[in-house]
């Protein structure tokens, strides 16, 4: 990597080509509902049972990870069913500080919880945090702090004074002295269902730039495992080697928006529309989900034990960098004139960053679609294809698409980086084969080739392409053991 400015050292580091979201996703997921939520009228009568009836159902409705038993979290459809303005306002009713004013008083209070207002974001997970660690009662200090759902999820610290773990707010660093007065088990507490109400939300449009959650342990992806009826189950990855382990999970409605079209500010009856469910509203018009099934292959990038960190992030962020370089070629350089090669190329949807607090490592997750089986299996689903003269154009045309396809990759140039470093660029995948050609069933009925497995390319400068012998060129981000068979089988 000499050469390359420290800037821009990674591509998942460049803010041209890559938003790195810290946020959890949370300013998207607000501007997809934010034509949903609209006051609405809100009944006086108070529950008394409604704190321990808000605790049941949300404890009833956690759900486990993927990534771990233990690792759950409550889906952001489910919490929004649960904790409805009425039951804000139910809940306010009720709290030792609020109950004895008016309605109208609290009706605002438990709207300004909803919502949130200009001094401050909503505080409704907040609220309900507490509520689960029975300590409810200490929620008008900690707002009077300046805390909101915009702060969570709280991240545990070490103290490097007395070793105890205090929870630190991303936004305000020391500025909520409350909940560090709290006893260290009920910090725990808070810091583990600061989590489980907060889970990512994903969001993936073909047009704009690729996105990297940076997470913390112990954060829960909104995904949980599907192990199907085993269709498509050698789709991903059928030879993970030590690579790499794929796990194919589910994506609920709530837990990402995965679009085919991307969905831009536009100008409708003389109004600026800026929310993705406003457009749909005042348009009428409902793009095309990517992926209606929602099943995905979630791939996680293993670290060889020789490998320090450093390299691992090499491995992962290449790549990244191969998915941005092969899909910026097919949609502007010359080459997309010759065919829609875009949709030969498995498409990245997202990548995860899950950091350790203590040992400052990082474990990488990349998000992709799961497919319904590799050519293999394509060719045993389809043995009556073979021999049928009435195919011989779909077929014809598919391979001449992959070619196209495998030609983003492998020629021309791309500045990728910064003008007076990685100015040249070209790629390689290295390893094709049957099982890195994958299938998809279209809703159409049709069946879409795709060329899976970019993170055993290259990208290397046009003075190192050209004559050299393949069996010469060294793998970049692939370990020994892992080099192509075409390669190690001669």
């Amino acid at each position: 990597m000499a050469g390359v400015p420290e800037k821009h050292k990674f591509v998942i580091d460049d803010p041209r080509k890559v938003l790195v979201v810290r946020d959890r996703g949370e300013a998207n997921y607000r501007e997809t509902q934010s034509v949903l939520h609209v006051p609405r009228p809100i009944s006086t009568s108070v529950d008394s049972n409604v704190l321990d009836s808000v605790a049941n159902k949300l404890d009833r409705a956690l759900i486990s990870c993927f990534l771990e038993c233990h690792n759950k979290f409550v889906p952001r459809a489910t919490f929004d069913e649960i904790v409805t303005q009425q039951i804000v306002f139910q809940i306010v009713s009720n709290l030792q500080g609020y109950k004895d004013k008016d309605s109208t008083t609290r009706h605002e209070i438990a709207l300004k919880i909803y919502y949130g207002d200009h001094n401050q974001g909503p505080s409704r997970k907040l609220l309900c945090v507490l509520l689960q660690i029975e300590r409810v009662g200490e929620f008008e200090e900690l707002t009077q702090q300046g805390m909101s759902d915009d702060c969570l999820p709280l991240l545990m610290e070490q103290s490097n004074i007395d070793r105890e773990f205090r929870l630190h707010c991303r936004l305000h660093k020391g500025k909520h002295t409350r909940i560090n007065g709290f006893r260290p088990y009920v910090r725990e507490q808070f810091a583990q269902w600061s989590r489980r109400l907060t889970p990512p939300f994903i969001v993936w449009e073909p047009d704009s730039k690729h996105k990297h959650y940076v997470l913390e342990q112990g954060d829960p992806l909104p995904m949980v495992r599907d192990d199907g009826d085993g269709v498509g189950a050698d789709g991903m990855m059928p030879e993970e080697g030590g690579f790499s382990e794929v796990t194919r999970v589910r994506i609920d409605a709530s837990g990402g928006r995965f679009t085919d079209h991307a969905v831009s500010p536009v100008v409708k009856y003389g109004l600026y529309v800026r929310s993705f469910l406003e457009w749909l509203v005042l348009t009428g018009i409902h793009p095309q989900l990517h992926n209606p099934r929602r099943l995905y292959a979630m791939k996680k990038l293993k670290r060889n034990p020789k490998d320090d960190a450093l390299k691992h992030r090499m491995e992962f962020d290449m790549e990244v960098l191969t998915s941005i370089y092969a899909n910026h070629r097919a949609d502007h350089d010359d080459i997309s004139r010759y065919g829609d090669f875009r949709k030969h190329l498995i498409p990245l949807l997202g990548t995860f960053e899950i950091r350790d607090p203590l040992s400052g490592d990082s474990t990488y997750y990349l998000l992709f679609d799961w497919a319904d089986g590799n050519l293999k299996d394509f060719w045993k689903a389809n043995a009556s294809m073979v021999g049928d003269k009435t195919q011989l154009h779909w077929m014809a045309k598919q391979f001449s698409q992959l070619i196209g396809a495998l030609d983003c990759i492998h020629n021309g140039r791309e500045r990728l980086r910064s003008e007076r470093t990685w100015s040249n660029l070209y790629g390689r995948h290295g390893d094709i084969k049957p099982s890195n050609v994958l299938y998809f069933k279209l809703p159409d009925g049709k069946k879409l080739l795709v060329i899976c497995d970019l993170g055993l390319g290259r990208l290397h400068r046009d003075i190192s392409r050209s004559k050299q012998d393949p069996s010469d060129i060294p793998m970049v981000g692939v370990h020994s053991t892992l080099t192509p068979n075409s390669l190690t089988d001669q």
